[in-house]
């Protein structure tokens, strides 16, 4: 929620905490006075109300006591009961220290803080406002707790991959000054230090030119990613021309590709071109990680439960596979998984990220299965055409 609007929710809130507040107090007043029916009903409707806020709002007296949580609040943060100490359900000190500052009279603040929910550290930001009363013992302090774990997670992410990119370019392109500054100085006329370097500056350009390619084909997908595509694609012929476009590379490997699939029937709704993209990096890392095996297999995967609506295709390999506990991390950004007894062939470390959100756009998934000394199994999930569905349920 933007700032501004934040603000009006607060004031909203309370407005009409004092008016809740106001009533509690009269209700303790003496019986001569008692708060009169339409001031009861006030009263309760302003109850209900703050109870329904969609943002998390506690209440708490001058003695940093809890009265009130509504069901944001529950949901935020756990059960809230009345009358704890709020250092007991929220033992942030920075909280705390900002409770009892504003009582004080230090004023409005904003007080950033973590919280454990459900085995989850969660980013929390509270707003907290004093609310003086009639008598001293009833002042209070509103809270409203904004969830920030979602922005702060994407800030994280914003900063890893701009410092994994500059890292990824920078290794590269440093090898190429060293090469050139080599080739202008020392080697300058020695024919045969340029017949060694030429190729490794060309390998290194290319390196580059890869991840700057990638990062492109990411960041247009991201684009256009709550856009989901509605044609109708064939997967039997895509794949079969994705392995004969692969498969020169494959032979260069000592890899065979075997495509297990109908020429026709494995419909999908999908963008041809995207959906290419996903088979291409699934049977190229197949391909490159997995080729000691000798054998790339491109089939149909069983129907699973949950997913009778959808087409998987899955590309297993052979190769060494990968630990169980790194398969999470498979789709990061330029995350790549250690091999076992040799190192893994250079790449980006984009690829499956790429399959990612393109499956993602697809209201699709991913799937993986391995295991060390085992191979694995990539699997694209894929919404079945709305025809094609009809045909496999007749």
């Amino acid at each position: 929620m933007s700032s501004p609007y934040l603000w009006i929710v607060i004031a909203f809130a309370c407005g009409l905490a004092a008016g809740w507040l106001a009533y509690r107090a009269a209700n303790r007043q003496s019986a001569a006075r008692p708060p009169g029916a339409r001031e009861a009903a006030e009263a309760h409707d302003g109850l209900e109300l703050l109870r329904e806020l969609p943002l998390a709002l506690v209440l708490l007296d001058r003695q940093t006591t809890l009265r009130f949580a509504n069901a944001a609040a529950d949901a935020l943060i756990g059960p809230v009961p009345e009358g704890a100490p709020l250092a007991s359900v929220l033992r942030a000190r920075a909280l705390n220290e900002g409770v009892n500052a504003v009582l004080a009279g230090g004023g409005d603040r904003d007080v950033a803080f973590t919280h454990m929910r459900a085995r989850e550290q969660r980013e929390l930001l509270a707003h907290l406002r004093r609310m003086p009363a009639r008598r001293q013992s009833d002042t209070a302090v509103v809270i409203v707790i904004e969830d920030r774990t979602g922005p702060a997670r994407i800030e994280r992410m914003r900063r890893d991959f701009v410092a994994n990119a500059s890292h990824e370019l920078k290794t590269p392109l440093a090898a190429i000054m060293g090469f050139l500054e080599t080739l202008q100085g020392p080697a300058r006329d020695d024919p045969q230090a340029a017949d060694r370097f030429l190729p490794l500056m060309s390998a290194q350009a290319d390196r580059m030119n890869r991840l700057i390619e990638d990062l492109m084909a990411l960041n247009r997908i991201e684009l256009s990613e709550h856009i989901r595509p509605g044609d109708r694609v064939d997967l039997g012929p895509l794949l079969h021309e994705t392995a004969t476009a692969l498969a020169p590379l494959a032979e260069a490997a000592g890899v065979k590709i075997e495509v297990d699939l109908p020429g026709n029937g494995a419909v999908v709704t999908g963008e041809r071109a995207q959906l290419g993209q996903v088979f291409v990096n699934l049977i190229d890392n197949a391909i490159k990680y997995g080729g000691s095996g000798g054998i790339v297999r491109v089939h149909l995967a069983p129907d699973e439960p949950g997913r009778s609506r959808m087409v998987g295709v899955s590309v297993t390999d052979r190769g060494p596979g990968v630990a169980r506990e790194t398969i999470p991390r498979l789709t990061e950004r330029f995350y790549r998984a250690g091999g076992v007894g040799a190192e893994w062939p250079s790449g980006t470390g984009l690829g499956l990220s790429i399959v990612k959100h393109i499956l993602n756009r697809h209201r699709g998934d991913l799937s993986i299965r391995s295991e060390l000394g085992a191979g694995a199994t990539f699997t694209a999930w894929l919404p079945r055409a709305p025809e094609a569905e009809l045909r496999a349920g007749s």
